[in-house]
């Protein structure tokens, strides 16, 4: 919700939703208005129809997922909206794995969220993006997430992190 919230911030007539695997709890809902835009769903299947948004945006997600199920959720982000945003990780070798490895704990460990043996590399978001019916019009790699943190921008490397545009062949 603090993305959505960024983004509806910048542009208040956009309409969205959340989706997660995860219930969302009950008194959430009840305190803060914005959980009533929240669904939970299989994980694999978009609950939305065709089309119906003209973005779906992945932050962080994909790595996430089991390797066996990317690329029916990947298809399934293309059917429901006319673009999908990608924002996720590239790794290099052992040493960004497991820099990345300890970013996602501590970034995802009071939540549950399993932390990948791997991450992409160039060569396996491209078969990721193929499998899934998908062609990337852009792939941005090189975000400087880290600029305003002294300690961590020396150690946390910009083409670790990267977006793509893609769209349904």
């Amino acid at each position: 919700m603090t993305l959505a919230d960024a983004i509806l911030a910048l542009r208040d007539q956009i309409e969205f939703a959340c989706v997660d695997v995860h219930p969302c709890p009950t008194e959430l809902i009840e305190k803060d208005p914005r959980w009533s835009r929240y669904r939970q769903f299989d994980g694999q299947l978009l609950p939305f129809e065709k089309h119906e948004f003209d973005v779906v945006m992945f932050a962080d997600v994909l790595h996430h997922v089991p390797a066996q199920l990317r690329s029916r959720l990947l298809a399934s982000a293309a059917r429901v909206g006319h673009s999908v945003l990608i924002k996720d990780h590239f790794e290099y070798g052992w040493l960004s794995r497991q820099a990345l490895r300890a970013m996602d704990f501590v970034g995802n460990f009071g939540y549950g969220v399993s932390i990948p043996d791997r991450y992409f590399d160039h060569s396996s978001f491209t078969d990721l993006c193929g499998s899934a019916g998908v062609a990337c019009q852009r792939v941005e790699v090189g975000l400087k997430m880290y600029e305003h943190l002294p300690v961590l921008r020396s150690v946390l490397r910009p083409e670790w992190h990267f977006f793509a545009t893609c769209r349904a062949r």
